[in-house]
């Protein structure tokens, strides 16, 4: 097996562990801003799983950049946690709780930004920390969900 290859497993595989109990509970929560909340804060606690999580996902993408060409299967098989929150927020949407928007591209939002947050961290940046990182991840849910003629956050 190439390189590649071995590192998609182990992506893989810390996808499972990481995020398998959480998405479970997350699809079977009735309420979709405390199961965002659940997919979300795992992955800002500054524990040493949350760092080696946020690690391995960028030495991930680093050599994805590198040798790109991710098949529809291998992005299915890693992009877990993006389509639970999807699913999270056409249930938001569908209830009423949150506007409507356009559920993947809002989710792609918050994986792209949770991902530069995290790489931010991991260079120790000045003024930075998991509480203000995760205040940022909760003002964007706002602008992205909260219907704004009500004015009332759903997630600060």
């Amino acid at each position: 097996a190439s390189v590649a290859e071995i590192l998609d497993e182990v992506v893989v595989l810390e996808t499972d562990r990481f995020y398998a109990s959480t998405v479970e509970e997350v699809d079977a929560d009735p309420d979709p801003v405390h199961g965002i909340r659940l997919l979300v804060e795992p992955l800002f606690t500054g524990g040493d799983e949350a760092e080696a999580h946020w690690r391995l996902w960028s030495d991930y993408w680093t050599a994805v950049a590198r040798q790109p060409g991710l098949t529809a299967d291998r992005l299915e098989r890693i992009r877990v946690w993006e389509a639970c929150l999807v699913r999270t927020i056409r249930r938001g949407v569908e209830g009423g709780a949150f506007r409507a928007v356009d559920a993947p591209e809002v989710a792609l939002k918050l994986a792209a930004y949770s991902d530069g947050i995290a790489t931010q961290l991991s260079q120790k940046v000045p003024g930075l920390d998991n509480t203000r990182a995760l205040a940022w991840i909760w003002t964007f849910l706002d602008a992205e969900l909260a219907h704004p003629a009500e004015g009332t956050p759903l997630f600060r």
